[in-house]
């Protein structure tokens, strides 16, 4: 056979091409030369780049993905495949946007491993030569009149804000020294030099401006990975802090934001903070003693995991155990809230008003991963209820309790519900034993009930407190607004199989949860033990004796008319019409609403807001009803010097 050509060097052979499709243009012929039959690159790249996705997405088998993140994790391979996307055009067939999406789930860390090689910086360099060519031609794209050049610059701003969010969350697991000081300096100059100014930029325009209409974008999904970047960021490295606050500061200015996109930011870096100060009482021995007063119920001969234990995600809340409302050591406190850490090795909820915190924190629940029977998607979504197997003096076996917390922020139910499903699988079990996630069931049924005239639902709800601690649900309706008190001891979990949610309804991401399982997680022998059976149950009869916990608790609840989970002291709703007045001031750590009325005989309302992006919320719903209060706009007065801090 004759012998082939050499094969030229793939940087040389596209060189020209980068040159020519750098420009902010979208060529998408099927053949770039219909006389030579010369297929248009980037339709064969983006082809292999979908192909690389649904192997990470949803491989067939563990080993196949694990083969695809070594390739991508090598410097060599990165380099060869950014020259190859360069040389397709940035926009063509999205080309670039897949292959930052294809290397964020390479490069995410499984939710059980707690150390990245420090290695791995070298190619988070690689992509930030790229990311950076590409942030200043997204933000070009996004400002084009062209609608398609448009859409395409919006989705690649997207994809860059996503894996620059990976990098980020990674780089504090890529471990230099054992000194804390020094870890956070280095995970600091790491951050300042992989996120410059015009990253910040983009990822700032995913929270400024809403997506286009075609772009496939979920403005509320999108926004939320660029607000977890940004205060990430802003937790981590101080000197990229004012840079993020003076984007946001000139577009308060320039009237594209209001101050309260400012005000939430600041406040969930703060509760990251929380998260930071808890990770270093675990590493300072904090985790050695939980650890050893922690016991699994359903398996309670398993050894916990060794190794460093790191805060993965962490959110503000209240909390009710069995149906009663857990309360705080010190209800005058600034921030009467309880925290809620997931860690690499269990649950906990720190009471945030203890004395002593965080130097030496109260942890008032800590849970191991293995008795987690199920998951509740709420309503409102700042709900969410987990279930739990506990012990019961009455029978030998464990039973179901439930535990629902009410977040603060929106987005904080999904993203610990996400981490929550995909640290659920027992130890060598596979993604068929994650807990089921189910939809709250009784909860929207009683919701319907007083929004009977609507067929999509209330247009907003939220959970509000009042003086004395009795939480209720702030309702707008099409025309009338309710105040729905709550009661959860009247709260029942849907049926086993009732209203299961799949997979891509929660934030559980497959990818990660498969290789967390299969690289990070092995049963752990007890001393002297002779086989696994000895250690503790298998994955699959862990997973039975759950199944088993859920059918038991349908079977007492079974023919069972629950109580009014919720009820209106009013007796009806309340015409938004009639709104002659309201006042918002801080008080305890949370906003105090008073809302006056005039017409019909109603009374005063007057509750706690659990946060300033709720009292926004409720401010921007009020002008939309009513013409005269679109310009209401009443400044925030401290009462005493407690608010005022």
């Amino acid at each position: 056979d004759e012998e082939r050509p050499a094969r030229e060097p793939l940087l040389l052979k596209t060189q020209a091409a980068t040159h020519t499709r750098c420009m902010v243009e979208v060529f998408e012929e099927f053949f770039e030369d219909a006389m030579l039959e010369k297929v248009n690159i980037a339709f064969t790249v983006a082809a292999a780049l979908r192909c690389l996705f649904v192997l990470l997405r949803m491989p067939a088998h563990g080993g196949v993905r694990a083969d695809i993140v070594e390739a991508l994790k090598e410097e060599r391979f990165v380099c060869e495949v950014v020259t190859l996307t360069r040389a397709c055009g940035a926009l063509n067939c999205n080309v670039a946007a897949k292959f930052l999406r294809v290397m964020g789930l390479a490069l995410e860390l499984a939710p059980t491993q707690t150390e990245e090689d420090v290695r791995r910086f070298i190619v988070y360099d690689v992509l930030r030569a790229y990311y950076v060519e590409l942030a200043k031609m997204a933000q070009t794209a996004d400002a084009s009149p062209d609608p398609l050049v448009s859409r395409r610059g919006r989705i690649l701003a997207a994809e860059i804000t996503r894996l620059v969010g990976v990098i980020c969350r990674t780089l504090p697991f890529c471990i230099v020294s054992e000194d804390r000081f020094l870890q956070a300096e280095f995970t600091e100059r790491c951050m300042e030099r992989l996120v410059p100014h015009a990253v910040v930029e983009v990822t700032s325009m995913m929270i400024l401006t809403q997506p286009g209409e075609g772009s496939g974008l979920v403005y509320e999904e999108i926004s939320a990975v660029a607000r977890s970047l940004l205060t990430g960021l802003m937790d981590h490295c101080p000197e990229l802090k004012y840079g993020i606050l003076e984007v946001f500061g000139t577009a308060v200015a320039n009237g594209r934001a209001s101050a309260f996109t400012m005000t939430s930011l600041l406040e969930q870096s703060r509760q990251l903070t929380e998260g930071g100060e808890f990770e270093r009482f675990l590493c300072t021995g904090g985790s050695n003693g939980l650890s050893a007063e922690r016991k699994s119920v359903i398996a309670p001969t398993l050894e916990q995991p060794s190794g460093i234990e790191r805060v993965l995600g962490c959110a503000q809340g209240l909390v009710f155990l069995a149906g009663k409302r857990v309360p705080v050591e010190n209800r005058r406190h600034m921030t009467p809230f309880f925290s809620c850490i997931v860690t690499t090795k269990a649950f906990y909820i720190l009471d945030l008003t203890a004395s002593g915190h965080p130097e030496n924190p109260r942890v008032v629940q800590q849970k191991d991963f293995l008795d987690m029977t199920r998951l509740i998607k709420g309503s409102t979504g700042q709900d969410l209820h987990i279930g739990w197997a506990c012990r019961d003096r009455w029978t030998p076996n464990p039973v179901e309790e439930f535990m629902t917390i009410i977040f603060r922020r929106d987005d904080a139910a999904s993203d610990i519900l996400g981490k929550l499903q995909r640290l659920s699988i027992p130890p060598q079990g596979s993604m068929g034993q994650m807990v089921p996630v189910q939809k709250d069931k009784i909860m929207d049924e009683a919701l319907a009930e007083f929004d009977k005239a609507s067929e999509v639902g209330p247009e907003f709800m939220a959970y509000v407190d009042s003086k004395f601690d009795e939480l209720r649900i702030f309702m707008f309706t099409s025309s009338e607004l309710f105040v729905l008190d709550t009661d959860f001891s009247n709260w029942i979990p849907p049926f086993e199989n009732d209203g299961v949610l799949e997979l891509q309804d929660t934030n559980a991401d497959p990818a990660t949860i498969t290789a967390g399982r299969e690289a990070a997680v092995e049963v752990h022998q007890a001393e002297g033990a002779e086989d696994a059976e000895a250690a503790g149950p298998s994955a699959s009869r862990i997973t039975k004796q759950k199944a088993a916990m859920r059918v038991r608790t349908g079977m007492i609840h079974e023919g069972v008319t629950p109580g009014k989970v919720l009820t209106c002291p009013e007796g009806r709703g309340i015409p938004v019409a009639t709104l002659n007045d309201m006042s918002f001031h801080a008080e305890q750590g949370r906003i105090h609403m008073n809302l006056i009325f005039t017409e019909g005989g109603y009374n005063n309302i007057s509750v706690f807001l659990l946060s300033e992006q709720m009292k926004e919320e409720v401010r921007r719903r009020i002008a939309s009803k009513e013409e005269d209060w679109e310009n209401y706009d009443e400044p925030y007065v401290p009462r005493n010097d407690d608010d005022a801090k």
